[in-house]
This record gives C-alpha cells, structure tokens and sequence, in this order.
C-alpha cells in the first residue's frame, strides 16, 4: 500500500466514523426523547453536514488523483512513442506505470518505443523493470521484428522477451 492509501485510510477512518457515531446518536437521543431539544438538532445538522462533506471530499480527490494518473499514463506513452526518454524518466518518477495499458491506450510504452524504433526510450522502460513481453495488441519483441528494428529485437531478447 502507498503512502496516499495509507493517509487516505485513515482519515476516512477517523473523519468519517466519528460524525457517523455522532449522527447515530443524535438518531437515538431523538427517538427515545421526541423533538429534541435546538441544541441537537443543530449538532445533528451540522454532523450530516460534516457526513456529506466527508463523502463527497475523498470522491473528488480518488477522482482527480485517477485522472492525473491517466494523463501521466497517455503522457508516457506518447513520450515513448517519440523517444522521448528525459521526460519518460520524469513521468515515471512521478509514478508513471512502465508497463501499463488498456482499453483507452492499446498498447504498453515499451510497444511504442519498439515500433518507433527508440533505442534509448526502449533501455529506459527496461532500466524501470518494464515487461519485456510488454502488454497490448502486439508484444514489443513483434513489432520490433515487424518494424525491422533489429538492434531492438536483440535488446528485447537479452532482457528475456519471449518469441
């Protein structure tokens, strides 16, 4: 677990369970005694308030920290794409998946650095202990061969690609 995980546990754990506590007992202080007094209402509004902000706080950061992965995800690939490899070291550094791909990125940055014949960009991804079977529609090792990057294609099966 990483550190934002960790944090982030936490403060749902201590944020969140301590109004819900306060709510459900404001809850109960009503039921059992009627209209409670201004003074509960009051705590037992702010509490939901508090409860609603708990919840909706944590949804955008979970969705704005998604995002900005995604974006250093595409950035990446691109980067390898072009050969890029100071700005792939940056993006990786930042947390950058080396091996990462799916439906919105078909193919895994060691592919594009393959198939755009980047020596270089290819030795990065490798130095970061990308999967030299890589990920996506094709392995690197194959479109290296396709490409006819043959310098690639011995790099790739020296790091234990698979034909």
């Amino acid at each position: 677990m990483d550190l934002f995980g960790l944090v982030g546990g936490l403060f749902l754990g201590l944020v969140f369970l301590v109004p819900l506590g306060g709510l459900i007992l404001s809850w109960l202080v009503y039921a059992y005694f009627g209209n409670p007094p201004r003074k509960v209402r009051n705590v037992g509004n702010s509490l939901l308030v508090a409860l609603l902000l708990i919840i909706v706080i944590p949804i955008v950061v979970l969705i704005s920290h998604a995002n900005a992965f995604k974006r250093n995800q595409m950035a990446l690939c691109k980067a390898a794409l072009v050969g890029d490899t100071a700005h792939m070291e940056r993006l990786i550094q930042s947390g950058a998946d080396v091996d990462y791909w799916g439906e919105d990125m078909p193919d895994s940055p060691l592919v594009n650095a393959a198939s755009g014949g980047h020596i270089e960009a290819v030795k990065t991804l490798l130095r970061h202990h990308a999967n030299p079977n890589g990920g996506g529609r094709v392995s690197p090792l194959d479109i290296a061969k396709e490409e006819k990057h043959s310098d690639i294609v011995q790099l790739l099966k020296a790091a234990g690609a698979k034909e």
